[in-house]
């Protein structure tokens, strides 16, 4: 190790099994090559829903119309879906679908058994216009075998779907 002409401290190692450990930053302009993993801090991040994202779910039927500002139900007893793609291992922490139900209408975020059509977990479920924080079973995302999606209960005639978030916390490696 040598203090350089800059000010900066240089440390050269090799063949070196100890550690090394800082408070400030560490750069390099080379390669930094591991055979251990490299921890870092989650980072939260938010995962955006737009109303276009959003089909018909129930009945089969044309009986609902969707913008790039809203999903409507046109007729009562409409319900919709949406997928939704967050990166593997993401925990979520948060859900909200924002709407203008006349009701009390109610959406899901569901992990899907991609091996089992029909069989899935609800993961978050909140009325429109309130988030879910209290994350239920299986918060932490698996694209390994399951996707993911919304699902609303049944809308009545005139019902919107805005949009919403999922809140999310990820480690490295960062997407």
């Amino acid at each position: 190790m040598y203090v350089a002409a800059d000010g900066d401290a240089r440390i050269f190692l090799n063949g070196t099994t100890g550690s090394i450990s800082t408070t400030g930053s560490i750069s390099t302009t080379g390669s930094i090559n591991t055979s251990g993993g490299i921890s870092m801090d989650a980072q939260t991040r938010y995962y955006s829903i737009n109303p276009s994202d959003f089909t018909v779910y129930y009945p089969y039927v044309n009986q609902h119309t969707i913008s790039f500002s809203y999903a409507r139900a046109d007729a009562n007893g409409v319900s919709f879906v949406a997928p939704v793609h967050l990166p593997h291992n993401a925990v979520v922490r948060e859900v909200k679908l924002y709407g203008s139900p006349g009701g009390t209408e109610t959406w899901y975020f569901r992990r899907i058994n991609s091996g089992s059509f029909g069989s899935w977990v609800t993961v978050a479920q909140e009325d429109f216009n309130q988030a879910d924080i209290v994350i239920g079973g299986y918060p932490t995302i698996n694209n390994q075998g399951y996707s993911y999606g919304f699902v609303t209960s049944s809308l009545d005639n005139g019902d919107r779907i805005y949009g919403g978030y999922i809140k999310y916390t990820i480690t490295a490696p960062y997407p």
